[in-house]
């Protein structure tokens, strides 16, 4: 008799077996899968958590654990991740959004006084910088620029599903020209140098874009070309907000010497934000 395979028991099964392939929370990654796979909520599974799944449903849940444990990021095998409480279309050759990079959000609230503003958003990848902005302050005019043609069609797709209205570019920053100049420029570029980038996770490795996370130098090559593109396409009064690596502040306040820095720093103190902006000359 064949058995059958219940969500609760599935749920448990999975959790074992995801552990005994060392993949970090384990019991979320089944919970997560089978919520995807069903379209319920975490809430809901345990709801019904008797329910058993159909062949049809099981043989999805096999070929997602087997990408799982060949350690492709779950955000990749779900198609979808969150960032600041917003959900975002993720697929592969396109970086996944991180926790971290919502301290632009963050702080970009606080140093923002209007509403109508014209922003450039950076290397926008899934676009998840640039949606949240775009949906906070309907009123703004938002451009967001990638190197990668499936950064800018994932960003199409998010706008879409976020019903926002943002001007993608597809193009090098840095071979492009801007009709207009920005109130704001905002970016997380690849800082991660070459060396560090060697000792990275499997799953970032394995299966994200290196472009996006690495300069393939020592981490500091867009900065120093930020530098231009700050001084021709940021108005005078305008800010940037840059992410950065931990260690790299006082490297940049070197780099963007001619500019008026201050560092935020994460929970974990380390330096994860520059906000800067042109020197007042008195």
């Amino acid at each position: 008799m064949e058995s059958i395979w219940t969500i609760v028991k599935l749920i448990d099964w999975g959790t074992g077996y995801l552990n005994n392939h060392n993949i970090e929370s384990a019991r979320l990654n089944i919970e997560l899968m089978l919520s995807k796979i069903l379209s319920y909520d975490r809430i809901k599974l345990y709801s019904n958590f008797d329910q058993p799944l159909s062949a049809e449903e099981l043989a999805m849940l096999k070929g997602m654990i087997k990408r799982r444990i060949a350690s492709e990021p779950l955000q990749y095998i779900l198609g979808e991740t969150y960032f600041y409480g917003l959900k975002f279309y993720c697929r592969p050759d396109v970086l996944i959004p991180r926790p971290e990079t919502e301290l632009i959000i963050e702080h970009f609230s606080k140093i923002t006084k209007s509403q109508d503003f014209k922003l450039l958003d950076i290397g926008t990848g899934t676009g998840c910088i640039a949606i949240t902005l775009a949906k906070m302050y309907p009123n703004a005019s938002i451009t967001a620029i990638d190197i990668s043609e499936h950064a800018i069609a994932t960003a199409a797709m998010n706008a879409e599903l976020h019903n926002v209205k943002l001007d993608l570019i597809h193009a090098d920053v840095f071979e492009y020209e801007f009709p207009n100049m920005f109130d704001y420029i905002v970016s997380n570029p690849p800082y991660i140098p070459m060396s560090e980038s060697k000792e990275l996770q499997a799953e970032i490795l394995l299966h994200e874009p290196s472009i996006a996370y690495t300069d393939s130098n020592d981490g500091l090559s867009y900065f120093r070309r930020f530098n231009g593109i700050i001084e021709r396409f940021m108005n005078p009064t305008g800010k940037f907000l840059f992410e950065i690596g931990a260690g790299q502040s006082k490297d940049l306040t070197e780099i963007l010497s001619g500019k008026d820095i201050n560092v935020v720093y994460d929970l974990s103190g380390h330096d994860r934000l520059i906000i800067g902006a042109n020197k007042v000359l008195i």
